[in-house]
């Protein structure tokens, strides 16, 4: 079972401004960057969107952008890795049958 630390009532944006403000992240980048995270996890059309209604994959790719806030060279591996390595990410890539 997977467990993602998200709350069900907070939108995306909500969920990164809320992580930014915990890395002390100067309040003036706080807007680039929430939208270039919800842009590297293709969520910016659902940023306010509450995660309570996220689907599964959703729910992991707002996971790997909260992830990404960090500025740990291991963690952008691991991001490499999740995004081309995640069947939900490319849906269209599914094998069906």
């Amino acid at each position: 079972m997977q467990h993602d630390i998200l709350w069900e009532q907070l939108t995306a944006r909500e969920h990164l401004e809320l992580f930014c403000a915990f890395k002390n992240l100067p309040e003036e980048q706080v807007d680039a960057e929430v939208m270039s995270r919800l842009k590297d996890v293709a969520l910016e059309e659902h940023g306010d969107k509450v995660a309570g209604n996220f689907s599964g994959g959703m729910r992991r790719r707002l996971s790997v952008a909260i992830g990404a806030l960090s500025t740990c060279s291991c963690f952008v591996l691991s991001l490499i890795c999740v995004l081309r390595c995640s069947a939900c990410w490319q849906p269209w890539h599914r094998v069906s049958g």
